[in-house]
């Protein structure tokens, strides 16, 4: 990115939604959400600058770390988003580092 964000084409993020069993499920529990301070699960989003989703990965632990989960679908990023100018938090300086 050159000039700024006009280049920009993709935006990438996670968030948890909450599940039920707030009560019966502890925060060692890959289950356990701080964002929902109870059970949840996480979902990341890839949306374009409109606003539609162009995919989503989840439901899995919101215990795992965004960057861990780029560099599990590493091939899928590579591929499909050869070129893409995504913007993203910190959470995903792995893929900007190794990709």
């Amino acid at each position: 990115m050159k000039n700024g964000v006009e280049d920009i084409s993709l935006w990438l993020d996670s968030t948890d939604a909450p599940m039920e069993g707030k009560s019966r499920v502890k925060r060692s529990s890959t289950k356990w959400s701080f964002k929902c301070a109870g059970p949840g699960r996480r979902y990341m989003g890839l949306s374009d600058g409109k606003g539609r989703i162009r995919k989503i990965w989840g439901g899995y632990s919101p215990k795992v770390y965004d960057s861990h989960l780029i560099e599990a679908n590493r091939d899928w990023f590579e591929d499909k988003l050869k070129g893409a100018e995504v913007v993203a938090d910190q959470h995903f300086c792995w893929g900007v580092k190794h990709m």
